[in-house]
């Protein structure tokens, strides 16, 4: 999750960003925010949003309901709590230091596929 749009986001701020910037986050161009990988779509997006009110003010109230379904301090800690708990059952601290990484990145992956909402 990238922490400057989210917080963004949660202060009701419609976002325009690239794709990178979107990953992770089960965000959906023109839903809840606008996704723009060129100079030119990027102010394209920005001019749009300036300009049509209505547009401005649905993609507002959309990610504001995004980040509460998905990231309020609760959801995300709730999610923390499952991962750590899940991980005192496994026996990690005999595994050498590349097992380590590569269990670590496998569970990582796993778990953001299962626990997040898909990317658009």
């Amino acid at each position: 999750m990238k922490g400057k749009i989210g917080e963004a986001m949660a202060h009701g701020l419609p976002v325009v960003t690239t794709s990178i910037g979107a990953e992770g986050m089960g965000l959906t161009d023109r839903e809840n925010v606008f996704i723009a990988d060129s100079p030119e779509t990027f102010s394209d997006a920005v001019i749009e949003l300036m300009l049509d009110d209505a547009l401005y003010n649905n993609i507002q109230k959309n990610s504001l309901e995004h980040i509460r379904k998905n990231f309020t301090p609760e959801i995300v800690g709730s999610k923390i709590e499952q991962i750590l708990s899940e991980l005192e059952g496994l026996a990690v601290k005999n595994m050498s230091l590349l097992n380590k990484t590569s269990f670590l990145l496998d569970y990582t992956l796993g778990f953001v596929k299962k626990n997040l909402p898909s990317i658009g």
